[in-house]
């Protein structure tokens, strides 16, 4: 149960430190520029899709380690803590960026091997559980991780938010290192195991679905402040409460999921996607009925959490024998969504 909170923990300061950076990119570009850069700082766009292309190929590099998961996880925490302490240090726009590139790389590599070193130290039969458990981390993040990275930001300076992700970064690393047992490479699958791979259906179908949901998700996520405020007029107060009940329907989501999803994958994960498709569809007609909004944003919330979760529960079931692998090539097309949808959203 300490690993699992742990790993939680740790998806938390990931997760921070790839929200935080796209905002503080945009905020305080003016600042970098007056600094003595004047290349790449105004394409804000471009460092986002950037990180995204970077995260995308380091995710086939998971399939590759000979490593044990524990190794794997102590390089991907160090990497972590010194890009963001690097981050912290930087001087110039290229700094930056290069130590942003640096948490890119071990984002995708840390997400491409969670879910299933969740799974393996898991009781039997309670896999699930730990991958709702898993997602907890990235649902506390959504919640904490802007409203207190703009906190430490605006009395502290944007770049002691860094500092304060790659120091705890590294305490977790300390409690992990204690707790989290060895686990030497088991299923993790390898180049060869690609044709096997593409001959599974099932699996390029999910593929397959996973960019348009996940690119339509962050066109919308990624600029929803801005909509409720400039189309839907919300008050201040009013956009305060966006963020916090899309964490609440993170926190049901993950309870819903480890309780109910194994007894009827199917129908979640289409129920799922047919209500980000809905949700998304009625922002705009219901963007002046503020009850409305929040309804959609805790609904949108909770089906996306579903997906993710969903995703990888069946990556790892239709890939078994080859699931780091399976997850690495998951963990790529997720991070393609995400570039995609701040593309299209900027």
């Amino acid at each position: 149960m300490v690993e699992h909170h742990c790993l939680g923990n740790r998806r938390i300061y990931f997760q921070h430190g790839r929200i935080h950076p796209h905002r503080a990119f945009e905020r305080h570009r003016t600042k970098l520029r007056h600094g003595g850069d004047r290349n790449g700082c105004d394409d804000y766009g471009l460092c986002v899709d950037c990180r995204a292309d970077f995260a995308a190929a380091a995710a086939d590099a998971a399939d590759a380690q000979l490593w044990n998961g524990a190794a794997c996880c102590w390089s991907c925490l160090r990497c972590i803590t010194v890009s963001h302490i690097l981050s912290f240090a930087s001087w110039r726009f290229e700094i930056l960026l290069a130590s942003r590139v640096g948490i890119a790389l071990t984002h995708a590599v840390f997400w491409s091997i969670t879910a299933s070193l969740a799974v393996r130290i898991a009781l039997v039969g309670k896999g699930n559980q730990a991958l709702g458990l898993l997602s907890t981390g990235t649902v506390m993040a959504m919640v904490a991780g802007i409203p207190l990275g703009r906190m430490v930001g605006q009395y502290l300076g944007w770049q002691a938010s860094f500092l304060l992700i790659g120091l705890c970064s590294a305490a977790v690393m300390a409690v992990l290192a204690k707790s989290l047992p060895r686990l030497p490479s088991v299923n993790t699958g390898s180049l060869s195991s690609l044709p096997l791979l593409l001959k599974r259906k099932k699996l390029m179908l999910l593929y397959a679905v996973t960019v348009p949901v996940i690119t339509a998700h962050f066109t919308a996520y990624s600029y929803i402040e801005p909509f409720v405020i400039q189309i839907g007029g919300f008050s201040a107060r009013q956009v305060t409460v966006v963020p916090g009940l899309y964490g609440l329907a993170g926190f049901a989501a993950s309870y819903l999921f480890g309780k109910w999803f194994a007894k009827h994958p199917r129908a979640f994960l289409a129920g799922a996607v047919s209500l980000i498709a809905l949700s998304s569809g009625l922002l705009l007609p219901l963007a002046h009925f503020p009850a409305a909004i929040y309804a959609l944003v805790f609904v949108w919330g909770t089906a996306i959490v579903v997906v993710s979760l969903g995703m990888v529960a069946k990556v790892l079931d239709f890939a078994s024998d080859a699931a780091d692998l399976a997850n690495s090539i998951y963990s790529e097309l997720y991070n393609v969504g995400i570039g995609g949808g701040a593309l299209l959203g900027h």
